[in-house]
């Protein structure tokens, strides 16, 4: 990467935690999640504007009102849904769990994404996605945003 790329993509960075930041007070571990998360999204060719809608529903959701939630978290299922399936495949939804929270076993990701395809078809629709679920570590219950790209899923 030349530098000024280089620059250009902190900028970048910078400013996608700013706006997301604006939504919510983060907590400084909270940024550095986020700025991990928004690093390997970008790494993989995603559009800034798709990781905005990530963030947001990783980090926005106690500050927004019920709708306001739910819709964040419609747009992420549709970032994730690239297909525009209409669901997400068990493969998909581990890969992405790792692209979100590279911290994560391969055992704990199993028992995660196994927790959301309760009736063992691969595929986990919206309803699925937006449902609350252990965390594997600390078994606190974490909304389903947290667990659609994970920088949260175990503070």
């Amino acid at each position: 990467m030349h530098m000024f790329d280089a620059v250009r993509h902190s900028a970048t960075c910078v400013n996608l935690l700013r706006d997301v930041s604006s939504t919510a007070k983060l907590r400084p571990s909270e940024l550095r999640s986020a700025g991990a998360v928004i690093e390997r999204m970008r790494a993989v060719n995603f559009t800034d504007d798709k990781v905005r809608v990530v963030i947001k529903a990783l980090f926005c959701l106690d500050h927004m009102s019920r709708h306001e939630a739910t819709r964040q978290l419609e747009m992420a299922f549709d970032v994730w849904d690239a297909g525009h399936k209409g669901y997400l495949t068990v493969d998909e939804f581990e890969r992405d769990l790792r692209l979100m929270h590279a911290e994560l076993s391969p055992e704990e990701t199993t028992q995660l994404v196994s927790g959301y395809d309760l009736n063992g078809s691969g595929e986990l629709d919206f309803e699925a996605f937006r449902a609350p679920r252990p965390c594997p570590r600390s078994r606190a219950h974490l909304p389903a945003a947290d667990t659609a790209a994970t920088a949260t899923l175990c503070r």
